[in-house]
């Protein structure tokens, strides 16, 4: 059938565009969370539960905008001041967000271990010593993430510290949750740096980055958490800047940033995104440039290959037996690839998915209109392989993300989806006018529209458990007990100082033994324990009714605790 009678508008092409991949993302979540229903996994409920309506909303919201597009949009003509003022207010929203939306409370391992590790670094000490009494039990005390070691003289996670050293570092001048928060605004700066270099005589570039990143649900709202994605981010923007500055001590200053971003939590991410642009040395013959950052890139990854082993000879003692296999990252990374994911392809689709749902409604319509630039080569490819690599190699290691807001091990590589997205602009050419309309309407509708929703998204999601947190803080007991498995993630409650100061001290239920019930006891200590009643929220939010678990397994364990000597309580 021909075309030619049919009368297609003249924006047709671009909005067709942005209309089809708005379609085709929200239609494949719908379809994904219909075939993923019996996989009962975090990463198949946060797409069922927030990912699908966030991209039917910019579904409608794409419709709307590509109606009555005005061809004759002029030229965006951003202030001098655009970039630090837009920095400022995304450290300020961050920092707010923190308490008002996520309750200033650190949800996930991941987050509550940086902090736990900042807090012994600010003691000016490498691992916490444990107290002999909590040598042969420190598991109660959730060892999750932690070296594996059994009953050992000292704790510390087991992910690298510069994610934990700079909130230490924050942490010693004023509030640690800023961390993020700055970093957040780092970030703002060197993707204006780095626009600067690409496109000096074009002042638009700057802004259509500066909104993608600031309506970034993901970026917004993971620099609320102290996750090491923030700092990811961040971090490889400042690399680039200073890496497309070609002058030696910004290599050498390049190089520093790489040092603080390998050792971030884990070893790979940084190595994949930098991999591609070095590669860009090889191309150009620039051997001397190359040989710099390959012999410094070596060291960097050694050293910080090496600094688990290190750690775990310093929480070693007299009682401690060690794992069974060994704790260096290849021996990690290969017992995590044979463990292998029968969903790894379902999961990884609604990574993807959840993803663009919390970007930019523009950002990946801008990313596909870059594609002539990344097929002519250079650094808008290498742009693209640093995204796509990680892609690769988390779906053969980790597909299942967990907690995390969008696809966070996309975040650091999230500056290089805004970069390509400016390339696109300027493959635009005349027809930018078009886009012009369509940035201001989306722009609106996501700071009106679907940041606020992914803020209440957010919220709904911390809001329980930092409740349950809160009374166990308020019980004036000594101990508190909480099964590992009462509701989705209640061990991740289980949280204590590095040094065990903190009272209530909280124990896992499954880990108590006799002779932990009899030392925690012998003094006639108050103990509480967790109630069904006390989880409900919890169990709500994840479509379940109120559970047993807990009712059951008090009903055993309060008559031991009292025998031996415990004033127990249940805590409602």
């Amino acid at each position: 059938m021909s075309l030619q009678g049919i009368a297609l508008p003249k924006n047709w092409r671009d909005t067709g565009l942005i209309v089809a991949i708005s379609l085709f993302a929200c239609t494949a979540a719908f379809l994904l969370c219909y075939l993923t229903m019996p996989i009962r996994n975090l990463t198949a409920f946060f797409l069922y539960q927030q990912d699908r309506w966030l991209l039917l909303g910019a579904m409608m919201i794409t419709l709307f905008s590509s109606r009555r597009i005005d061809r004759h949009e002029v030229a965006f003509r951003p202030a001098r001041w655009l970039a630090p003022a837009i920095a400022l207010a995304l450290v300020s929203l961050c920092y707010a967000g923190h308490y008002w939306l996520l309750s200033g409370y650190a949800m996930s391992r991941d987050e509550q271990m940086a902090l736990f590790d900042a807090s012994i670094f600010e003691s000016g000490k490498l691992v916490a010593p444990l107290a002999a009494e909590w040598v042969r039990h420190a598991s109660a005390l959730n060892t999750l993430f932690m070296l594996p070691v059994e009953h050992p003289s000292a704790w510390i996670s087991a992910y690298l510290p510069m994610n934990a050293v700079l909130h230490a570092a924050v942490g010693l001048v004023a509030d640690a949750a800023l961390t993020g928060p700055l970093l957040v605004g780092i970030g703002a700066i060197a993707l204006h740096g780095c626009i600067r270099i690409l496109w000096p005589d074009k002042p638009e570039a700057s802004l259509v980055a500066l909104l993608l990143y600031a309506l970034s649900g993901q970026i917004v709202i993971t620099g609320m958490t102290s996750y090491a994605m923030t700092a990811h981010l961040a971090l490889n923007l400042t690399w680039l800047w200073l890496f497309l500055q070609r002058r030696r001590m910004a290599d050498l200053g390049a190089l520093a940033v790489g040092f603080v971003a390998v050792g971030l939590h884990q070893p790979l991410f940084h190595p994949l995104f930098v991999a591609p642009i070095l590669m860009l040395l090889l191309k150009e013959r620039n051997w001397q440039r190359a040989a710099f950052f390959a012999v410094g890139y070596l060291m960097v990854c050694a050293f910080w290959l090496l600094w688990p082993k290190w750690m775990l000879a310093l929480i070693t003692g007299p009682e401690s037996v060690m794992a069974a296999h060994d704790v260096d990252y290849l021996t990690r990374l290969i017992d995590t690839v044979r463990a292998g994911d029968s969903a790894r392809f379902s999961n990884m689709a609604a990574n993807l998915l959840r993803f663009v749902s919390w970007q930019h409604i523009l950002l990946i319509p801008l990313v596909a209109a870059s594609l002539p630039a990344i097929w002519r080569g250079g650094l808008p490819a290498a742009l693209a392989w640093g995204v796509a690599l990680p892609i690769c190699v988390m779906l053969l290691i980790l597909p299942y993300q967990g907690h995390g807001f969008g696809y966070r091990y996309l975040s650091g590589v999230t500056g290089n989806l805004i970069l390509l997205a400016v390339y696109g602009w300027m493959e635009l050419g005349d027809r930018r006018p078009i886009w012009r309309m369509m940035m201001r309407r989306a722009t609106v509708a996501s700071a009106v529209i679907l940041l606020p929703l992914q803020a209440w998204m957010a919220h709904s999601f911390y809001a329980p458990y930092a409740r349950v947190s809160q009374k166990i803080e308020k019980s004036n007991t000594e101990y508190v007990i909480i099964g590992a498995q009462d509701v989705s993630f209640s061990n991740d409650l289980v949280i204590n100082r590095a040094d065990v100061s903190n009272r209530p001290v909280r124990l896992i239920a499954e880990e108590l033994n006799d002779d932990l019930v009899r030392h925690i006891c012998r003094t006639g200590a108050a103990v509480a324990l967790v109630d069904d009643h006390l989880l409900a929220d919890i169990s709500a939010y994840f479509g379940k009714q109120e559970q047993r678990r807990a009712a059951e397994r008090n009903s055993i364990l309060a008559p031991d605790l009292k025998s031996a000597g415990c004033h127990v309580s249940v805590l409602q």
